[in-house]
């Protein structure tokens, strides 16, 4: 992603109150927060971009639990595993429990590793849930496929209402488009946080091509933001 240098050519100050306290250091822990299957398809190509740059970065893979074994299998794909795993997935649960717990376990979890930075994908609970976690932790907080929107809390349920609600405790926004990028500064959104990378899918297309099944996920991942994308025009 295009968007992913800003994050250690300008290593935020230690006074900064998005960062964890302490001196800042060269050397970046940066933890991914993700646990569904489209979130592993589209962080495969910044998870993998991190781990080819050590020397800046710490990278820590947690995963929520929410799709399961099925998240494991997509991750795996790519050569990826999980650093930690919680088991936030209960039969029956409300989507409260579901939430209190994945914020409950990802605070526990970047406090262990001492994380600088979190990042975070789309509008999924995990999402909601580590972006809260991380702003109670004071860990810089990055949003990759900010924007998009419907302007309809009840459509679709909850994401709306999660994407918009972790563009408030962001540090840096990273839009699929142009109209996504947009939306974000009409909501006030600094334009110095804001950076236009594309859509995800369109990186993890490149490890994935041959492999026909996890193609076919991506394709429709695709479809699902553009969709968002035409409704927000």
């Amino acid at each position: 992603m295009r968007g992913m240098p800003r994050l250690t050519v300008r290593p935020p100050p230690s006074s900064d109150p998005a960062v964890r306290d302490g001196a800042p250091s060269i050397k970046r822990t940066v933890v991914v927060a993700i646990g569904t299957r489209p979130e592993a398809i589209k962080m495969a190509p910044v998870i993998m971009e991190l781990q080819a740059r050590p020397r800046e970065f710490d990278t820590r893979i947690l995963s929520s639990g929410q799709h399961g074994e099925a998240f494991n299998r997509v991750l795996e794909l790519f050569g990826i595993s999980p650093d930690h795993e919680l088991t936030v997935m209960r039969p029956g649960e409300s989507l409260s429990d579901l939430t209190a717990r994945a914020l409950a376990g990802c605070a526990a979890y970047f406090r262990a590793v001492a994380a600088d930075v979190v990042l975070v994908q789309g509008d999924t609970s995990t999402t909601l849930a580590a972006g809260v976690a991380a702003f109670y932790s004071r860990c810089a907080l990055g949003h990759v496929e900010a924007g998009l929107r419907t302007f309809d809390l009840e459509r679709p349920f909850p994401e709306e209402g999660n994407r918009q609600l972790v563009t408030r405790l962001a540090r840096w926004h990273f839009a699929p488009t142009a109209g996504a990028a947009q939306n974000l500064l009409d909501e006030g959104v600094s334009p110095t946080t804001v950076h236009v990378t594309g859509p995800a899918t369109r990186s993890s297309t490149r490890f994935t091509w041959p492999r026909r099944r996890i193609r076919s996920a991506i394709l429709v991942s695709q479809k699902s933001w553009r969709a968002a994308e035409g409704s927000c025009s």
